[in-house]
């Protein structure tokens, strides 16, 4: 049987697309799979803070820079794009390999002057076992245990990346490091969002570009390593594919790799072992993920205030395709069409439709702005929660929300990007 098929783009991490293009390595001199630009060696490769002239498909083809090339790749038969076709894996990237190396700079690697002291790196763990209570059900690892950080996934760095380091960071780190991490911070936010690409892709690309020069100033040359030179690239891919981030990562291949692992139950014949079981699933109508979404209102309730409306039930919860809210902390923070920021009180059905009783937040500023204002990235402090209740629709939720604490009576709401 045969079949027809596209391939639109090859991802996989730094040493397989090497392997299968047959190019230099990360560690090598040449290893930039997208500029000319070389590194020098200093007991580890260091590479450029600036772009040098760019590959494309035909340089590529023709092998103009033969330290890049190490043969041919069997590829070639395919008539296959090793430029435009072998995008960057933002996962890799730089959640593994840019912000996990951020992190190992501030805790241990960095200069004297940039490092975190022993108590701070102990209100660190304090903070994030404080801020796990706060994080939604929509992150399926929400306890980031600071000891454990060697062990820590592709979406730990990301929860904090994206989330909870913007709190915490300003809290403990050096001002100089803290306007660093948000260099970073901010280019991958805008590039996690569509509507952000559209509106600010040319502001997170010079991000990126003051976020490795300055990279070198804080923490040395030695902190631009392959990885950290690539991200000068990264928004030529976000600008090519139109896609966010999260839409070309290996993390929807991560997650079914780990399915597939419980699959094999010995070390002998494995891909075997693995279409046996799948058969055997698709014969008696299984599937390997199970979750069902999409189920509406759920967990009926009589106790919750109406708005003044004529209710026909109320619920703790409702569940949609894309998201989960509730009553409930942590999951009851939203942000509505209307641009305010308000916690669910209630979720109630009028003639079967649903609508959300809302206490909405009165006051509202910016978190940070050296390098955009946070707010046109929907991240913002908020107080004064309004005793008033207002009546929204379910589809005024724009986004759903991270709300941390931030000092006494105030909050931070950041919207959860994956989810919209």
């Amino acid at each position: 049987m045969n079949f027809a098929f596209d391939i639109r783009f090859y991802l996989g991490d730094a040493p397989a697309r090497a392997y299968l293009k047959c190019t230099s390595g990360h560690t090598s001199k040449a290893g930039c799979e997208r500029c000319d630009q070389c590194g020098d060696f200093d007991d580890q490769v260091i590479y450029s803070t600036s772009v040098g002239s760019e590959r494309t498909d035909e340089s590529f083809n023709s092998q103009r820079d033969p330290d890049h090339h190490k043969g041919v790749s069997p590829l070639m038969e395919l008539q296959t794009n090793f430029i435009t076709q072998f995008v960057l894996d933002p996962m890799h990237l730089v959640e593994i390999g840019i912000f996990k190396r951020f992190l190992s700079f501030v805790l241990r690697r960095g200069p004297v002057n940039t490092r975190l002291s022993g108590a701070e790196i102990e209100d660190f763990s304090v903070l994030l076992d404080l801020f796990a209570k706060f994080v939604p059900d929509d992150f399926t690892r929400k306890h980031l245990v600071l000891d454990n950080r060697p062990k820590w996934k592709a979406t730990e760095y990301r929860l904090l990346l994206l989330y909870l380091g913007i709190v915490i960071f300003k809290l403990i780190l050096k001002e100089e490091v803290y306007q660093l991490f948000l260099l970073l911070h901010s280019a991958v936010f805008i590039m996690s969002n569509e509507t952000f690409i559209e509106l600010y892709l040319e502001e997170a690309q010079s991000f990126i570009e003051h976020f490795v020069k300055y990279s070198a100033t804080v923490f040395g040359a030695k902190f631009v390593s392959y990885n950290v030179h690539s991200s000068l690239h990264l928004a030529s891919d976000v600008k090519m594919l139109k896609k966010p981030l999260i839409k070309f990562s290996a993390y929807p291949f991560e997650d079914l790799g780990g399915q597939l692992k419980k699959l094999v139950r010995s070390s002998s014949k494995p891909l075997q072992q693995i279409c046996r079981r799948l058969a055997e699933r698709e014969k008696v109508g299984d599937k390997i993920d199970r979750d069902v979404k999409g189920r509406g209102p759920m967990n009926e309730h009589t106790r919750g205030p109406t708005g003044n409306l004529s209710v026909t039930c109320q619920f703790k919860k409702y569940e949609g395709e894309s998201f989960t809210v509730s009553i409930e902390i942590p999951n009851n923070c939203v942000c509505l069409s209307d641009g305010s920021f308000g916690l669910i009180r209630n979720i109630v059905t009028v003639d079967f439709s649903v609508k959300l009783v809302v206490s909405v937040f009165e006051c509202t500023r910016d978190l940070y702005d050296y390098t955009i204002a946070s707010s046109k990235l929907g991240i913002c402090i908020l107080w004064n929660v309004s005793e008033s209740l207002t009546v929204y629709d379910l589809s005024d939720i724009l986004f759903k929300c991270v709300l941390l604490p931030f000092g006494e009576s105030e909050f931070v709401g950041i919207p959860i990007l994956h989810l919209l």
